[in-house]
């Protein structure tokens, strides 16, 4: 990831935390010299808990520290995008090569394992 923002480049997941929410983006972004700016590296997520605004900059010094504040909310198991693509993941690995988010019988399957691994994350397991 830090190879990707050293050379400008950007990155982005899919972030939400209520079921009854859209969908929206985190971003983490490089900006490097020119332009008439310094170089440095931007957060933007959607959650106050992140910081006001939903954006941060940091310095390229604080690049570890970027990284880690970008990775901890987009694989948090209150991302309940990050925490989908996780359950789809297992249920492809036993088998289900065909999930239709569209078809209910998928989707149900899906979220009940989504809620599994959400309420495994916050029991203290992994």
């Amino acid at each position: 990831m830090k190879e990707v923002l050293q050379e400008g480049g950007y990155i982005e997941f899919p972030y939400k935390t209520e079921e009854t929410e859209w969908v929206g983006t985190a971003a983490i972004r490089g900006f490097a010299l020119g332009y008439g700016i310094k170089p440095k590296i931007v957060v933007e997520i959607g959650n106050v808990n992140f910081a006001i605004g939903g954006r941060k900059e940091y310095s390229w010094d604080s690049i570890d520290e970027a990284v880690s504040d970008f990775t901890k909310f987009v694989l948090s198991p209150d991302n309940l995008c990050h925490k989908q693509k996780e359950a789809m993941l297992q249920l492809y690995n036993e088998g289900y090569h065909d999930l239709d988010l569209d078809n209910p019988e998928d989707l149900k399957l899906v979220r009940d394992r989504q809620k599994k691994l959400q309420s495994i994350k916050q029991n203290g397991g992994s």
